[in-house]
């Protein structure tokens, strides 16, 4: 069995027909630990009884006969235990050792629900042209679909991050409009781990209700990527004043010159895609599919899309090639890095002038 979405996991989980062996991975980590999480309670509960619940680190190795034992233990008083082993890497297994694996997940205990999680690495590799034969990774993969279950969460999308923003909240006594999840995502890049801790600071802070926008920015810490695009919107939108607080807090927060300019780079490089993609009367969708702008990356070619057509051609390619000397400059000169930073931010709003 393989779930292919959050749904079909909630609903598996919620009829409570739980099944001997899970594996869960994709890109998406915290989504992973969340889903093994809610797997193990539904198990076990929320007890940490040994006798119950054995965890084991796949990082360090995992020992087929100590996983197996505890697998077909008999649980102490309840219905079932619980083994879970977290991010493991089957093919760090010696051949041996992944043959006794493979006995086991051929006919799992019934007493025994088993969860793997491989949260930095995938069991579908990617195979180089003429490889022959499968890793144990995916051998792993169709052992647990013929007895149990697999789930790959993949990047989290801004609609996904902003849910989860909002069921935090809910769970906290809030209600968070949309909008307000919307802002949130985008303060905190996507990152989902952000976005979680953002919306417990922010709903303590609210202590109930309905949140909203002017508590965001009370009490919101955003992500240097959400910062540096709020200076690309200064510059587009020809505030110097706003443009220079924002580098000076920046360089007061100690961040890399280096670091901000990337980022800076990367909001007009969106700009010249979304632009050049219109005019070649290509299709959003089409041109994120095509320039990998993915799961959580979307609303950053939207964002663009949204506001290309009040810059020239021109502009933005000067633009960017301005962009690129400063970098080159950071990178090959002594000169002092903020200095170089506030003279590109300068130069853009004279080329900003100069194409109105």
């Amino acid at each position: 069995m393989r779930f292919e979405n959050e749904n079909a996991m909630k609903a598996h989980i919620e009829s409570g027909a739980l099944l001997p062996v899970y594996l869960l991975y994709g890109e998406e980590s915290m989504t992973v630990e969340r889903w093994a999480t809610r797997l193990i309670k539904e198990a076990v509960g929320d007890t940490q009884d040994p006798f119950l619940l054995t965890r084991m680190d796949g990082r360090e190795g995992v020992d087929p006969d100590e996983l197996s034992d505890a697998a077909e233990a008999l649980p102490f008083m309840a219905p079932r235990k619980c083994v879970t082993v977290e991010d493991f890497d089957p093919d760090a297994l010696s051949s041996t050792d992944f043959s006794k694996l493979e006995q086991l997940l051929s006919d799992p205990p019934p007493t025994c629900v088993m969860v793997f999680t491989m949260k930095s690495r995938s069991p579908e590799p990617s195979r180089k042209k003429g490889e022959e034969g499968g890793s144990k990774g995916k051998k792993l993969l169709k052992l647990v679909e013929a007895k149990g279950a697999a789930a790959h969460f993949g990047v989290a999308t801004a609609s996904d991050a902003g849910r989860l923003a909002r069921d935090t909240a809910k769970k906290l006594g809030c209600v968070m409009p949309n909008q307000v999840s919307s802002a949130l995502v985008a303060a905190c890049g996507g990152n989902l781990h952000a976005v979680v801790c953002e919306t417990e600071k922010l709903c303590a802070y609210a202590g109930g209700g309905e949140l909203t926008l002017q508590q965001l920015q009370q009490v919101g810490v955003q992500s240097v990527e959400a910062s540096v695009f709020d200076l690309s919107r200064a510059i587009l939108r020809m505030d110097y004043t706003t443009a220079m607080a924002i580098v000076s807090n920046l360089m007061f927060l100690r961040e890399s010159p280096v670091g901000v300019l990337t980022i800076l780079s990367s909001a007009f490089v969106d700009l010249y895609r979304a632009k050049a993609a219109r005019s070649g009367h290509i299709t959003d969708k089409q041109a994120m599919k095509d320039l990998g702008y993915l799961g959580g990356r979307t609303f950053l070619y939207t964002r663009a899309a949204e506001s290309e057509s009040r810059y020239s051609h021109e502009f933005l390619v000067k633009a960017l090639e301005t962009l690129t000397q400063a970098d080159q400059a950071m990178k090959s000169t002594g000169a002092d890095g903020r200095v170089l930073l506030e003279q590109t931010v300068t130069k853009l709003f004279v080329l900003l002038k100069e194409d109105r």
